[in-house]
């Protein structure tokens, strides 16, 4: 989903840093995948449920995670990732934004930024969120990936507009994902049930970040 997980430092130390950060490498580079065509942006606004994702260390103690988006006024998105912290026993959340990369030709190529947040970076020039797959009021099928050094760094998310899809509406992801040749094996369960009630309403501990000026936000 559009989360802190697809920021990675640039250091000197970078491959140490992304081995700890994307649990899930892979020999060579970034496989070459379609997006969604004609991508309809306003029909993917809305409320969405994390179901399944590739680890990361940052998310071990994360259920009940959703992402919320919204048009803000100047026709990118706002970003509102929150989860309960099953350590703390609170909510978190993380506040960012998110753009379509070539908005002319409509597809589902966006690059989404977490300002102030450690791993932030300049959002690679074809994006750092690809959507694969959706059909807007039920499913969607989040990929991202960079290559370094002769791997591959990767991000799944599957994302429902349902806390919990039924098995046939996870049979048919699970389809989804193994039609572009990725690997499901690694994907772990996001706990939703037993969700607080108020989890998209309750008080939540955010994270405060700066506004970025527009050439630190996409590298441009």
């Amino acid at each position: 989903m559009l989360s802190d997980s697809f920021y990675l430092v640039f250091v000197t130390a970078i491959v140490l840093s992304r081995r700890v950060e994307a649990q899930v490498t892979f020999d060579g580079a970034c496989p070459k995948l379609d997006v969604v065509r004609d991508f309809d942006l306003h029909r993917y606004l809305g409320l969405w449920y994390e179901i399944e994702s590739y680890p990361a260390v940052f998310s071990s103690f994360a259920s009940c995670t959703t992402a919320n988006y919204s048009l803000l006024p100047d026709g990118n998105v706002r970003v509102i990732n929150r989860s309960f912290n099953t350590s703390s026993k609170g909510f978190d959340m993380v506040d960012g934004t998110a753009r379509l990369i070539e908005p002319l030709k409509r597809e589902a190529k966006l690059g989404v930024v977490f300002p102030g947040n450690r791993f932030s970076r300049p959002v690679p020039a074809d994006g750092n969120y690809w959507v694969l797959s959706t059909d807007y009021v039920n499913y969607s099928v989040v990929w991202s990936c960079e290559t370094f050094n002769g791997k591959s760094f990767q991000f799944l998310w599957h994302l429902n507009r349902h806390r919990q899809p039924s098995q046939s509406a996870l049979a048919f992801v699970g389809h989804r994902i193994d039609s572009f040749g990725l690997e499901r094996k690694f994907l772990q369960t996001t706990e939703q049930r037993n969700c607080p009630e108020s989890s998209e309403t309750s008080s939540v501990r955010p994270v405060r970040q700066p506004s970025p000026t527009r050439s630190s936000y996409y590298g441009k």
